[in-house]
């Protein structure tokens, strides 16, 4: 996905168990590759998110899925 605004934009919690999510941008301050109002559990998958750092968000440190952010 190659994202203008947030990337991902997810008005709740976000559960990953598996699959590819690869985000490229967005390039503005104001959004975020990765974007929720929740948590965010990973446990499986690949997630690869690069943008902008004005609003970083990764997944939470409850998730069982290694990450390296």
């Amino acid at each position: 996905m190659d994202a203008g605004g947030d990337g991902i934009d997810i008005n709740g919690s976000v559960v990953m168990a598996g699959g590819y999510l690869i985000v490229h941008g967005p390039i503005y301050n104001m959004n975020g590759a990765v974007d929720y109002d929740g948590s965010f559990t990973i446990s499986g998958g690949l997630l690869v998110a690069a943008g902008s750092a004005g609003m970083a968000q990764a997944p939470g440190g409850n998730s069982s899925q290694n990450q390296f952010c």
